[in-house]
């Protein structure tokens, strides 16, 4: 039996693209199961352009939209939408990227053939080819079973984040441990307040549940004046020298704590990864 998959996807003043991402999803050669919006104050008529598109393409059954009461912000959008999932899988989505036909169905084979996979990544390509705002790192990872799937490496350079939430699907399953990582881990690598993104990569993490698709999946549109770069530039000095820089120091020894409280369900699969969190801050000195 095929996986069940949501979609979901929060949106604020997008209506210069939001057409075309919405006609990916629909698009998709292996369809979704459900789509959740929830839009957080748009003023550009962003609203009014998604019940458009549900209404003309006849998708009130499966396609949920509302529009927030009170603006929650990016972070809170996305983790309310998270406990509205009923299918096996979920997808975070942009509302501004294009997704490739084969995205879902790609995903959807990865995880049938590897069950141990809670959290898989995909790469991306970028909108304009030429872009200088957005990046794609490497990954410290080994050959999984499945062609083109890799397991991430449980150490300390890949505690930090290197594939956006665009990028990702996970196992309704996780859901738990991503909301208590999110509620008892406060910041991400970069010292920001945690998102949905960075508490699912550190939850897959330190479970060994984190696998990456080395396969460009979307489009990834770059844009200066998005909610990331906006957040970007108002905390540049955030974003400086990765893992010596003091904010991402900080988090590190967020995830020892939450390591050494014997916390429920952030639990390490690797005993090596607490050695090397000690070896990582003896390094510092």
């Amino acid at each position: 039996m095929e996986l069940t998959s949501t979609v979901i996807m929060g949106t604020y003043n997008g209506s210069a693209f939001i057409y075309d991402q919405l006609a990916s999803i629909l698009e998709q050669t292996s369809p979704v199961t459900k789509v959740i919006i929830r839009d957080d104050g748009s003023t550009d008529g962003t609203s009014k352009m998604i019940e458009q598109f549900i209404d003309n393409h006849a998708l009130h059954q499966t396609w949920d939209f509302q529009i927030n009461d009170d603006q929650k912000g990016w972070r809170k959008n996305f983790m309310d939408m998270l406990t509205k999932i009923e299918t096996d899988l979920v997808f975070f989505s942009d509302q501004d990227d294009i997704w490739y036909s084969d995205k879902v169905s790609t995903f959807l084979k990865a995880f049938s053939h590897e069950q141990q996979a809670e959290l898989i990544v995909s790469d991306y390509d970028f909108q304009p080819k030429d872009q200088t705002l957005l990046t794609m790192y490497t990954l410290q990872e080994k050959q999984a079973g499945y062609e083109g799937l890799f397991q991430l490496i449980p150490n300390v350079y890949n505690l930090a984040t290197y594939r956006p939430g665009c990028s990702m699907a996970l196992k309704e399953s996780m859901i738990p441990s991503v909301i208590e990582t999110f509620n008892k881990i406060a910041i991400g690598p970069n010292g920001l307040a945690q998102s949905h993104d960075e508490a699912s990569w550190l939850t897959a993490i330190l479970r060994g549940s984190l696998y990456h698709l080395a396969k460009p999946l979307f489009s990834r549109r770059s844009h200066a004046d998005s909610t990331w770069q906006s957040e970007k530039k108002a905390h540049q000095h955030y974003f400086e020298t990765a893992t010596h820089q003091e904010n991402f120091k900080n988090f590190v020894a967020s995830v020892s704590s939450e390591l050494g409280s014997g916390h429920g369900r952030i639990k390490s699969l690797q005993s090596n990864l607490k050695k090397e969190i000690e070896l990582y801050f003896q390094g510092l000195n």
